[in-house]
């Protein structure tokens, strides 16, 4: 029995020998992983970074190109047909200050790809009303501004109807009206 007491003490003595060396391995190694951690967060990190920044710039960019691209085709120069005499906004009624009168109307639609058909149709119908278009047709609209026509030819018709007045009430309409009607006068002046 004596012998199996010295035995297992041996025993104990040995494991408790064997957890604590490994226990101190556990503890070095953890040290080093902190140390390389560190050194790699160091070194990983700005690479992150910068990676972050090249996508957003490239996003920006991309960005800027689709709204200049936009632009353009809303802000199209005017040009006449060398075989005709066709008018690429037949809508205008003086071809002679058509390009103030695109100009303004893309000013005012500027921002409104996702508004409501009676939003979009407000500076149609003022500048319909200041006298510098005609009651524009659906076609025509979605020639000229393709990205704010609205899907319905029933809203186009309806807001620029001379029998009704949806904008009776609103305020920003009246001074749009004005606007255009500036332009006109500016013509004739």
């Amino acid at each position: 029995m004596k012998t199996t007491q010295k035995h297992t003490q041996k025993e104990e003595n040995e494991i408790e020998k064997c957890i604590s060396t490994i226990l101190n391995s556990l503890e070095q190694l953890l040290t080093h992983l902190l140390h390389y951690s560190i050194a790699l967060a160091k070194f990983i990190l700005p690479l992150v970074l910068s990676s972050l920044t090249m996508c957003l710039s490239l996003t920006t960019v991309l960005i800027s190109r689709r709204h200049a691209s936009t632009n353009a085709i809303e802000q199209r120069p005017l040009s006449q047909s060398s075989t005709s005499q066709e008018c690429k906004y037949p809508f205008i009624t003086d071809q002679t200050i058509a390009h103030e009168v695109i100009e303004k109307l893309s000013i005012y639609l500027k921002d409104k790809e996702r508004c409501q058909p009676k939003d979009i149709m407000m500076p149609f119908r003022a500048a319909q009303e200041a006298g510098v278009i005609r009651r524009i047709t659906h076609k025509e609209m979605k020639e000229a501004f393709p990205h704010h026509c609205p899907s319905s030819t029933t809203s186009v018709s309806y807001y620029t109807t001379p029998d009704t007045n949806p904008y009776h009430d609103v305020a920003a309409y009246r001074n749009i009206v004005e606007d255009f009607a500036h332009i006109a006068k500016a013509k004739e002046g």
